[in-house]
């Protein structure tokens, strides 16, 4: 981009926006930044030419940038545990909470990157966006008894971010609008919603059943939901203690030990200045808060978790997701010296196999914590023993994976209607462009699926992501009524509940449990990515043996055209399954957990 600086303004639309907001007078010596791909419509639609986050900082350079400041918070966090550690009598009251600050550090490094370039290369910036959202970021924080959340994903995080990093130097202008349309809901949706009911009703019943049962095990639940719900219908003879319910009480109590601080505030000084000087004050606020909130308690809660293992004596700690807060360590670190086994389950399927993610070392491959990891598949296994060298797990499989291929081998293929599942765009948490293309490259390819499919006359349905489903259910709108024509969206239901009902998979990015789930199922899956290098060596020849990869709309009309004359090979694979999805033969995956849980309980102290 050439230095414009002094002669041009530059315009940023946060979103769509509407068309009379787009005037001669707005656009009169400006370039126009489309911070969103609800913009980058915006832009298209007006025939406006416009630039992207790329323009202002290259995906290559933030992946170096983000290294070094990963590095960096590991090395300030193990300076806090030390001085720290004393009052506390826990040695990772800082390091046991340092995925969700990273991916907090990260928002802010990018977008003060960003907005540095473009205050090299302009003098004036008008700001076009939700007028409640001008200001400041504001302190959104989630204290809980399994420890602290800042909680600063979305687009209104973004933007106050971008604002603030502006600070002085903008005129906003209250325009843009997320407009919802209300989507496709089904008959599928309805059935789906009477059956979670059923589910949520036979839980508590089997929950009350096992609390009768005076000779049943306890174990203790970290975390709920994903394999751990499932778990619970496999172990009926268990006693299921969820401790952050038991404990919420407490999530608001203080120790008394007034812990104050102890110097760091330079320390927070300069590594803020390094990397997001802008935030520096709101940094050293929201360290105050945690050392206030978290470190405060953190003996409160060692007691009360001791005296809850002393009170039901349990077989075993259960984690759904892996630790990746201040309290969940602690019950793991306190169940270690307890002699008590810890269990890690996964809730997102072996997406590990695929690519590689920085931050999986701080949840599931905490080195820090004595487990017992439950894979879901032999490859994810093996690929944590040799390259990052986990010790022991167990490969069971998954127990959702296991309930869906029974689905899948009894019912026949209904359609053949494609499902396209999106992933969740990179401006929701900016960690996500680690392992993803550049927002304004999947615009691309979400123009080409929807439009090769209209042109070929196919019928697709966008299964819209849950992550972000309000702001996805806006945009996929806007372009299927440019593009899409018949496309329908599907929403608020899970994709492994309607995956019978199509012919083909289509997807975006390889940071999905989808493409396990398509992997039971004798359809063919076509992966459209403009960028391969995110992809695991080790794994890419076998995605390629079972999927059709495309990097651009040519190659992407080849294989539709095969799938409407019927001529596209599904590539079905049973050695797909077991070596990426569960093993295949002998017990099924529950029993084998159960097995595994069985062998541990009996070591107990």
């Amino acid at each position: 981009m050439k230095d414009t600086r002094g002669n041009r303004k530059l315009v940023i639309l946060t979103d769509y926006v509407r068309r009379d907001l787009l005037g001669e007078e707005l656009l009169k010596d400006a370039d126009i930044y489309a911070m969103t791909p609800g913009a980058m419509f915006s832009c298209e639609e007006n025939g406006i030419p416009c630039i992207t986050n790329e323009d202002f900082y290259a995906c290559s350079q933030f992946h170096s940038d983000a290294g070094t400041l990963q590095a960096a918070t590991e090395g300030l966090f193990a300076d806090l545990d030390k001085q720290y550690g004393h009052y506390s009598r826990f040695p990772r009251a800082y390091t046991a909470n340092i995925y969700w600050f990273l991916i907090l550090f990260i928002d802010m490094l990018y977008v003060s990157k960003v907005s540095e370039n473009m205050k090299q290369l302009y003098g004036d910036f008008i700001i076009v966006g939700r007028k409640e959202w001008d200001g400041p970021l504001k302190m959104n924080i989630l204290v809980s008894p399994n420890g602290f959340m800042p909680r600063f994903v979305g687009l209104e995080n973004k933007v106050r971010m971008l604002s603030q990093c502006l600070s002085g130097r903008y005129r906003w202008i209250d325009g843009a609008r997320g407009e919802l349309s209300a989507g496709y809901i089904s008959w599928r949706l309805f059935c789906y919603r009477l059956k979670q009911i059923r589910k949520k009703a036979v839980s508590i019943m089997s929950a009350g059943f096992s609390a009768r049962n005076g000779r049943a095990r306890t174990l203790f639940v970290i975390q709920d939901g994903y394999e751990v719900a499932s778990l619970k219908r496999h172990l009926r003879g268990h006693k299921f203690i969820s401790v952050s319910r038991e404990l919420a009480a407490d999530a608001g109590k203080s120790s008394g030990a007034g812990v104050k601080a102890m110097g760091d505030g330079h320390k927070l000084a300069a590594f803020s200045k390094r990397f997001f000087p802008v935030f520096e004050q709101y940094v050293a606020e929201l360290f105050d808060i945690y050392r206030r909130d978290i470190v405060e308690r953190i003996s409160h809660f060692d007691f009360s978790i001791r005296a809850m293992i002393e009170k039901y004596k349990p077989s075993a700690f259960l984690y759904s997701i892996g630790s990746s807060r201040a309290y969940e360590d602690l019950y793991a670190h306190v169940a270690s010296e307890n002699n008590i086994p810890v269990f890690y389950f996964q809730h997102g399927g072996s997406v590990q196999a695929f690519h590689k993610c920085p931050h999986q070392k701080y949840c599931e491959h905490n080195e820090h914590i004595r487990k017992i990891q439950i894979y879901h598949s032999k490859i994810e296994h093996a690929i944590c023993a040799d390259e990052l060298g986990l010790p022991g797990g167990v490969t069971c499989g998954s127990m959702k994976f296991f309930d869906i291929y029974k689905k899948a081998k009894i019912a026949p293929l209904k359609s053949r209607t494609i499902l396209f599942g999106p992933t969740v765009f990179n401006f929701n948490a900016w960690k996500k462009l680690l392992y993803n293309v550049p927002d304004g490259e999947m615009y691309i390819v979400h123009k080409d699926i929807l439009g090769v499919t209209a042109e070929l006359s196919l019928r697709l349905d966008v299964k819209v992501h849950p992550g972000q489903d309000d702001y996805q259910n806006a945009h996929f709108n806007r372009l299927i009524k440019r593009y899409g024509k018949d496309a329908r969206i599907v929403r608020k239901i899970p994709a492994e509940e309607i995956f019978g009902d199509y012919g083909m998979l289509i997807i975006d990015n390889i940071d999905t449990m989808l493409i396990q789930i398509a992997f039971l199922y004798p359809i063919p899956i076509i992966l459209y990515f403009k960028d391969c290098s995110i992809l695991n060596a080790r794994t890419r020849a076998d995605l390629e043996s079972r999927c059709y990869f495309v990097s651009d709309r040519d190659g992407l009309r080849r294989c539709l055209e095969q799938y409407k004359e019927g001529a596209l090979p599904s590539k079905y694979s049973p050695d797909m399954i077991d070596k990426y999805v569960f093993p295949v033969g002998g017990e099924e995956p529950a029993a084998r957990i159960a097995s595994c849980i069985a062998k541990e309980e009996g070591v107990l102290r």
